[in-house]
């Protein structure tokens, strides 16, 4: 099975050999998707943004340069730059074009330092990001950094008790209650044909158009991945097939050698311009994996390599073998160029009891419905928006981690897992043109898993372990909580893709009862930092 993969990967790299080049992903960052959707919005373009990371290349189609943020501009234009050598074009430290070639390289730097209840908080992230074309057929994405972080204590209460610094993999630790981790994302892009685009590399993607996603969401770590994506008329209709891990980092047997940890994901989802204004999306995915009669993981599955399958329809169980498949359908409805209403209902188990009113235990869903107001109550480029998530018990676990919608000890859908409704609110606002404020508040209540009690809260725990009942189950059972978190952030651009940051977050934590891994109470944290060619780090576990 593993030789008839390498063989498909193989034949369509070689055929790759004739296309012609494309330029790279936007890398994820919410502010720089923010401009997008209001530039989107505002000037009433017909654009699919659910399936995250974009293609620079395709926004440049529809945005003239200079009404496109620095991070993915195409002003090349050279200029003598600092020394005749250092930023030649506007963005770029390094830039060289040749005849077969074009380059940039950009430095990486990301440092902070606060003050946080009971603790001192900092993060080191010093890199390199390297992007280019060559000979017109081939793009390529590296971002390469190497990490020292040390988190409030209710976030490094959460990595113990995961086994994971949030949206990484490896890590070790560092001085006391700190993290090392290395981090690093690339790819290298194709396009076969005039529509239709391939990726293959290491990375993460977020599906939908809302601060959260049910579907797919980029808080895990990166995963390797062969992406395919395919564009005409109305229609995109993007696969992805993914290695994941069952397990975090470092897990081991009791004999002291590593566990089989390799899982797999395909997942594929339809998109559709119905109108100018209006685009749904049709999602669907399955997790699988498990072990054979030696012990060890099994491979992927060819028959998930079909781009236009019904996953429902080929799922099964042999051996050893657990699948888990999910169905969705996600929308986003433009309102006179100022309104944007989006949401996402996902589907974790398709049975006829779905929508009865027992509480069965596999009455598993979850619903998102949001919206964004851009240029609020007439003043430039304000954005308000308002969302609302609810996650059933039990939605994303399975029988086993190899068929969870996990990958490295957290969660691939909403990063709060299941048994919980969220409430959201987010200002943003570029106060002066350099100076952008971001102010955010998020209201959670749910329920947490007791101690040999599973109330469907935790994905990562089998359905089949502890549960406590199978109807009668609601939304916020087990150990009560109600979390809250308030931040604001001033964001100064003193030389382009450069940044001082200035921000404070308040958390407010209540239980039920106390729990030893959870931190209960009030916690304020006061940060400031420079970084360089990276998204701000949002921490909210």
């Amino acid at each position: 099975m593993k030789n008839n993969i390498f063989s498909f990967c193989t034949l369509l790299l070689l055929f790759c050999h004739f296309a012609t080049a494309q330029h790279t992903n936007l890398p994820l960052n919410k502010e720089d998707y923010s401009l997008i959707d209001q530039l989107i919005i505002s000037k009433g373009f017909n654009c699919a943004t659910a399936f995250k990371p974009l293609q620079a290349n395709e926004l440049r189609k529809i945005f003239p340069s200079d009404s496109l943020p620095a991070f993915f501009s195409s002003n090349n234009s050279v200029s003598k730059g600092i020394w005749n050598a250092f930023y030649l074009n506007r963005k770029d430290f390094f830039y060289k074009k040749g005849r077969e070639f074009e380059i940039t390289a950009n430095p990486v730097l990301y440092t902070t330092y606060g003050k946080s209840t009971g603790t001192t908080t900092f993060q080191n992230t010093k890199g390199v990001e390297i992007s280019g074309t060559i000979s017109e057929k081939v793009s390529f994405y590296s971002f390469l950094t190497d990490n020292q972080i040390r988190f409030p204590e209710y976030t490094t209460a959460w990595t113990k008790t995961h086994q994971a610094v949030p949206g990484e993999g490896f890590w070790k630790h560092f001085k006391e209650n700190g993290y090392d981790y290395f981090s690093s994302r690339a790819h290298i892009g194709f396009q076969v044909l005039k529509p239709v685009n391939v990726q293959f590399g290491y990375d993460k993607f977020f599906i939908g158009d809302g601060y959260r996603s049910l579907f797919l969401s980029d808080e895990t770590n990166h995963y390797l991945f062969l992406k395919l994506n395919t564009k005409f008329w109305r229609i995109q209709y993007t696969n992805l097939w993914a290695k994941l891990s069952s397990i975090p980092y470092g897990a081991y047997n009791d004999d002291g050698k590593p566990k089989e940890s390799d899982k797999y994901l395909a997942l594929h989802r339809l998109g559709l311009q119905l109108t100018p204004s209006l685009n749904i999306g049709l999602f669907e995915s399955v997790v699988y994996g498990g072990l054979n009669s030696s012990g060890e993981a099994e491979g992927p599955q060819f028959e998930y390599m079909i781009p236009f399958a019904f996953m429902r329809s080929i799922e099964r169980e042999s051996a050893g073998l657990h699948s888990n498949a999910q169905m969705g359908l996600d929308w986003r409805w433009n309102v006179k160029k100022r309104l944007s209403f989006y949401g996402q209902f996902l589907l974790d188990e398709l049975h006829l009891k779905l929508f009865k009113s027992n509480g069965w235990w596999a009455q598993k869903w979850g619903l998102q419905a949001g919206v964004k107001h851009f240029h609020a109550f007439g003043i430039d480029n304000l954005l308000l928006q308002a969302e609302t998530n609810i996650v059933r018990p039990f939605t994303y676990s399975h029988r086993s981690n190899f068929s969870s919608y996990t990958h490295y000890g957290q969660y691939l859908g909403h990063p709060k897992g299941a048994n919980f409704k969220e409430f959201i609110g987010i200002v943003r606002w570029p106060v002066l043109k350099k100076l952008q404020w971001t102010a955010k508040g998020i209201y959670t209540i749910g329920g947490l898993n007791e101690n040999g009690k599973n109330w469907g809260a935790d994905p990562l725990t089998s359905y089949e372990e502890n549960r406590v009942k199978d109807f009668g189950n609601t939304n916020g059972q087990g150990i009560g909580y109600k979390e809250f978190f308030a931040s604001s952030r001033l964001s100064y651009e003193f030389f382009t893709r450069m940044w001082i940051d200035l921000s404070y977050t308040f958390r407010r934590m209540e239980t039920d009862e106390q729990i030893p891994t959870v931190v209960s109470g009030t916690n304020h944290w006061l940060r400031a930092g420079l970084r360089i060619n990276i998204a701000p780090k949002e921490v909210l576990y």
